[in-house]
């Protein structure tokens, strides 16, 4: 017997069960946030890999990003990447500089890449070592994940 619950889709699943990850990694960072943040708290290269979805009329295409993300402790980002989306290099190795982010006290915050229109909600750890992302725009895309850092220079001080 087909219950009403049946006829939800195996991405909305996986979307909703993603959700629910980034909603319990907040909430530990938030009871754990003694300590408090400010864009000094992420400087250095930080790498990231990342799958999810992009909504294209009406039916859902996987993606998949990587790459390294430079902060400089005040504010400002280069981000350098490769998109892959339903199989297709979109592209490789894309310098995208002018990025900005904030960070707030509580250790949350905004990430926006240059001139692209991509904005990220970021949720900070205390140390700096790494932060959780679920991008917020453009509308459309479905895409979350860890960024860690692997050094503490910036592209300018190498």
């Amino acid at each position: 017997m087909k219950t009403k619950f049946s006829k939800i889709s195996r991405p909305t699943i996986v979307m909703f069960g993603l959700i629910a990850a980034i909603m319990t990694v907040q909430q530990g960072y938030a009871q754990g946030a003694s300590q408090t943040c400010s864009v000094t708290t992420l400087k250095g290269r930080y790498q990231f890999a990342s799958a999810g979805w992009v909504i294209v009329n009406g039916g859902y295409l996987p993606l998949a990003v990587a790459g390294i993300d430079i902060l400089d402790g005040h504010g400002n980002l280069s981000s350098t990447s490769t998109l892959i989306v339903n199989g297709a290099i979109v592209f490789q190795n894309l310098v995208v500089p002018n990025g900005t982010y904030t960070i707030n006290k509580d250790c949350t915050g905004t990430l926006t890449l240059g001139a692209s229109g991509v904005q990220l909600n970021i949720f900070v750890a205390p140390t700096g070592d790494s932060y959780d992302y679920v991008q917020t725009a453009p509308l459309g895309n479905v895409l979350a994940g860890t960024i860690r850092r692997i050094g503490t220079s910036t592209e300018n001080e190498q």
